[in-house]
């Protein structure tokens, strides 16, 4: 039989362990639906763009779709805000990305190296994964 204090002990343990839940999966809760598919679409078409894979089907549009609810800051919650702020912020990159990779071809040595974009890229996408549950490469 479970004494008193083993029974208080276990639901303190079930609580705590309820409360250290995967944020990831609390923040995509607090995200509408919409939102969060599209933002996945979007990090995997740059996932691919970085790996030299096409871009062109769907990238404007999302991009349009993220840059305008930023400009509007209509949110409907505070983890939303920060999820399209992020993701706003990954567009910035990948077009930099873009230019510095067109430029290369110039001269690397003016316009700088677009590894350190890409590498820029992969931690802000490794931050969306971790903080939002976006697999970026499919996975």
């Amino acid at each position: 039989m479970i004494k008193k204090g083993e029974f208080i002990f276990i639901i303190v343990l079930l609580l705590i362990m309820a409360g250290c839940s995967n944020k990831a999966s609390t923040n995509k809760a607090n995200l509408d639906k919409e939102v969060f598919e599209n933002g996945l679409k979007l990090t995997q078409i740059i996932h691919a763009n970085i790996n030299g894979e096409d871009i062109s089907n769907g990238y404007e549009e999302l991009s349009e779709y993220f840059e305008v609810m930023y400009k509007k800051d209509t949110f409907s919650s505070p983890e939303e805000e920060l999820f399209v702020s992020q993701l706003v912020l990954l567009l910035m990159m990948n077009k930099t990305f873009i230019i510095q990779k067109a430029n290369e071809n110039v001269s690397a040595e003016d316009y700088g190296e677009s590894d350190g974009t890409k590498e820029e890229i992969k931690k802000l996408m490794y931050e969306l994964k971790d903080e939002f549950g976006v697999p970026y490469n499919g996975n």
